[in-house]
């Protein structure tokens, strides 16, 4: 909607999760940005589109310095005149140093505490300065030397990786039984009890992919992972999402030829069609994601 590369959903989920854990009605902590103040906004898909909307502004007045950004997001985009004019690159010194001016100028009105205690000696009480090492401590990709963020790696899906997720799914052709929320237990697994999205994580865990908790995976937790492809693109390993009971209600493997992995209400764990007038084809909704 805003116009940000993709390869920034990560960064910015990394961001959320130190803003509020994903939690509360403004997760993405944006109300400030949006009218000055704490808490005007109430609603979580209102936090995420101010808060991508008030990322892409400080990313590009930042210069696409992912660091500077990410401090700047934070602190107010006072620390980005403050970084031109003292050597045009963020370090963690110039945050201190900055939040040390801010600190001086604020005090006396009583509202600014140290959310570090390490700080305090340093009167470096404004805003958080170690946020970027606090949000990267999230961030499970890497940043390039020109301070963006590396294009990400399949691991597990797409092209010949993607073979070694198929194999280890087959294993399970004829020894499983769907069951709507199974799979989210050790005890589920040894039984062969699993639904469709825990059936994906459980094949991409067999190749060393973490794409989810055992106990919390959904479609809708597996829709927001890895890099969107054109159908068109699709290669053995990506994963196909359909509009069954609801959007995204289910999701498989693709394997080729029009075909794809998943756990089946009728079937368990099998190779299922999706070329058109089949009951896949019919409701496969084009979200393709490659992990």
């Amino acid at each position: 909607k805003h116009g940000l590369d993709a390869s920034y959903v990560p960064i910015m989920m990394a961001l959320m999760m130190q803003e509020s854990g994903g939690r509360g009605n403004d997760p993405m902590q944006s109300s400030e940005s949006k009218c000055g103040r704490v808490g005007c906004i109430q609603n979580p898909e209102a936090s995420i589109d101010q808060g991508v909307k008030h990322f892409k502004s400080v990313l590009e007045k930042s210069h696409y310095d992912l660091k500077l950004c990410l401090q700047s997001y934070n602190f107010g985009p006072g620390f980005i005149n403050f970084i031109m004019k003292n050597g045009g690159k963020y370090t963690p010194e110039l945050a201190i140093k900055f939040s040390q001016i801010q600190y001086q100028q604020v005090k006396h009105t009583g509202k600014y505490h140290c959310v570090r205690p390490e700080m305090v000696p340093y009167q470096a009480c404004y805003g958080d300065s170690k946020y970027v090492d606090a949000v990267l401590k999230y961030y499970t990709g890497t940043i390039t030397a020109d301070g963006k963020p590396a294009a990400p790696v399949s691991g597990g899906s797409g092209g010949k990786s993607g073979v070694k997720v198929i194999d280890a799914g087959k294993t399970l052709i004829g020894k499983t039984r769907y069951v709507f929320g199974g799979g989210r237990s050790q005890s589920d697994i040894n039984a062969g009890r699993f639904d469709c999205s825990s059936f994906v994580r459980w094949a991409f865990e067999q190749v060393g992919m973490n794409v989810g908790p055992m106990s919390g995976v959904t479609t809708d937790t597996l829709k927001t992972q890895g890099q969107a492809i054109n159908p068109k693109d699709m290669k053995p390993g990506d994963v196909v999402f359909f509009d069954t009971y609801k959007i995204d209600g289910h999701v498989g493997i693709y394997v080729g030829n029009n075909q794809f992995l998943g756990c089946q209400g009728k079937t368990g764990v099998a190779i299922a069609s999706m070329a058109k007038g089949t009951y896949f084809g019919e409701r496969f909704n084009g979200r393709v994601k490659r992990f």
